[in-house]
Formats: C-alpha cells, structure tokens, sequence
C-alpha cells in the first residue's frame, strides 16, 4: 500500500485492517515510500509496533527524512552511467 500510494501510510492497527494479513508480532505500521533518483518507488522504510498506536503517534516529517536519506544513500551508490 505504501509503494503503490506513493505518499506515508498508517495503520493504527493492522489487525482491524483487511488490506493486511495480520501477524502476531506487528500491530502498529507506518511507512514511507523510498524512491529511485526518477523517481521509481522501489520500497517503503517502514516502522512496526507489536502493540497498536494512534495514527499521530507517528513523526511522519521525520519518517520522511529517514526515507529521503535511504534514497540518497542509494543513488551515492550507483555506478555513473548506470541507471537506477
């Protein structure tokens, strides 16, 4: 849902959410689309809880910066002339 979306997504929790296939360790998700330098979501950096949280429990500024320093660690590692 987070790659397709293409924005950050929360579940308070997965458990009460049908897109999920619920997992005894994970309750609590929120992620943020990780991209190529064209912009290509390629993954999402995600963070779980085992216990549900409320959707604002989540600093979705800072999830983003954790994701945008993925990307540039990704692209800082691409050979010139390769494409991502």
């Amino acid at each position: 849902m987070t790659i397709q979306s293409g924005m950050p997504f929360v579940v308070p929790d997965v458990w009460h959410d049908d897109r999920f296939v619920t997992h005894p360790a994970v309750r609590f998700y929120a992620g943020h689309p990780v991209e190529t330098p064209d912009g290509i979501r390629i993954g999402a950096l995600c963070v779980t809880d085992p216990h549900p949280r409320g959707a604002d429990s989540v600093d979705l500024v800072l999830l983003r910066e954790l994701a945008l320093s993925v990307q540039r660690e990704l692209a800082a590692t691409v050979a010139p002339g390769v494409a991502a």
